[in-house]
């Protein structure tokens, strides 16, 4: 899965810059790996990736791999 870090509560709607809007969830890395451990999923690997926008700007996206069992 990949996901940008951030405070859930900031999740909400954004706009590219071709106008196009969409939801954008913010999620904690500690709270994913939680739930995938607590859903049998095991030997995470993380990754970060940096994405530029548009507008220049950087993102990071962050990506975990994980097993099931």
């Amino acid at each position: 899965m990949s996901f940008v870090e951030g405070d859930y509560n900031k999740s909400g709607f954004m706009t590219a810059s071709t106008g196009d809007r969409t939801y954008f969830y913010f999620h904690e890395l500690k709270t994913i790996l939680e739930n995938l451990k607590s859903s049998q999923f095991h030997s995470p690997e993380i990754m970060k990736v940096n994405f530029t926008k548009a507008d220049g700007s950087v993102e990071i996206h962050t990506i975990v791999l994980a097993l099931s069992s």
